[in-house]
């Protein structure tokens, strides 16, 4: 395996559930025994607001656009169709350098982006996280949006009180993409996350970006793994699971069935359907 990317990014950052009701999703997450942060509000041009669920090295987040700008165009797009996991922001160290290796190996990517969000400290305390953001172009990541993320301040992003989860979760172990024909999809990923990064078993394809893998698959395919699951419509394109490694599967599991999640325990893992989870397939697998 050659090194991923330009050599500027180092994996999956986090992923992004694009919720409706901000509201709501906070209080489903939670009752899923994830600790959630306060609300965040990103700077002003952003127009949008959120929840993390920090994890020990990633994490993920729910996310609300909460007036228009053309920064959160392409998320008030996707929210039109619904709740969804649509996007997975990868690492990078130095968000100029990384925007200039892509752009070298013909991926269209925005030049980075400045923001920040105000974060509540233990003991009340306030400081502000800051981040940048470059935006690959849809063509260039079908199926799914991708952008580059730069942590400036990390230290008051990744608090440990937000680390602790009653459900145990630790880390992302991989996402799942629905689309249409996975194997087509190889070279345009190749062309971010480097030359022999992809593989295709069968008919599915598996990227290693570098920590956990984004996997490729067809709607019959995602049917046939999981009959016991009701994965609602699941017309392809759509990212649809989110894997996450806990090391409590039983306190997983007293979670979500205090939640009433509607989860199914599947070859050794509990499942949460994309209807109870605001449009994600919510897998909790052990750790090893």
């Amino acid at each position: 395996m050659t090194k991923h990317s330009s050599g500027h990014i180092s994996g999956i950052d986090h992923a992004v559930i694009l919720v409706r009701d901000l509201d709501a999703a906070r209080d489903r997450y939670e009752s899923f025994g994830f600790t959630m942060s306060t609300r965040g509000f990103h700077s002003e041009h952003m127009g949008t607001a959120n929840h993390t669920i920090m994890l020990q090295d990633d994490y993920f987040e729910i996310l609300s656009p909460i007036k228009p700008t053309e920064q959160n165009t392409r998320w008030r797009h996707l929210l039109e169709s619904g709740d969804q996991l649509a996007v997975v922001p990868v690492r990078v160290e130095d968000a100029k350098a990384a925007v200039e290796a892509l752009r070298a190996a013909g991926v269209t990517i925005s030049d980075p982006v400045y923001f920040e969000r105000p974060v509540t400290l233990p003991g009340g305390g306030k400081a502000m996280a800051a981040f940048e953001a470059a935006h690959i172009a849809a063509e260039d990541t079908p199926g799914m949006a991708i952008f580059g993320c730069k942590h400036h301040t990390p230290e008051v992003v990744w608090l440990p009180e937000l680390q602790r989860h009653a459900n145990g979760a630790k880390r992302i172990l991989g996402v799942t993409v629905v689309v249409e024909k996975p194997t087509a999809l190889a070279g345009a990923y190749e062309k971010i996350f480097g030359a022999g990064s992809a593989r295709i078993e069968a008919d599915t394809l598996i990227v290693e970006t570098g920590n956990a893998p984004i996997r490729f698959v067809t709607a019959d395919a995602m049917m046939a793994s999981y009959p016991e699951i009701d994965l609602g419509d699941i017309t392809a394109p759509r990212v649809l699971g989110l894997i996450l490694e806990t090391d409590d599967i039983e306190s997983a599991n007293r979670c979500l069935s205090s939640a009433g999640a509607g989860s199914v325990e599947l070859h050794g893992a509990l499942f949460v359907p994309p209807a109870e989870a605001h449009g994600v397939l919510l897998e909790f697998r052990a750790a090893k």
